[in-house]
């Protein structure tokens, strides 16, 4: 991890409990691209499963 926490400041908030670990921006915009493609890969899935039921 890069920085100087020693000579420097780390902000938090009232919800800080709920951090389970620090991530860079890159994981984490990774992260919620996976979250986003997920659900629309399923939904895709699923049209392709409706479709061939129905028609």
């Amino acid at each position: 991890m890069k920085g100087n926490l020693e000579r420097g400041f780390a902000f938090c908030g009232a919800n800080v409990f709920r951090v389970n670990e620090i991530v860079s921006v890159r994981e984490l915009m990774d992260s919620l691209q996976r979250e986003f493609d997920e659900p629309s890969a399923l939904s895709a899935r699923a049209y392709k499963l409706s479709s061939t039921v129905i028609g």
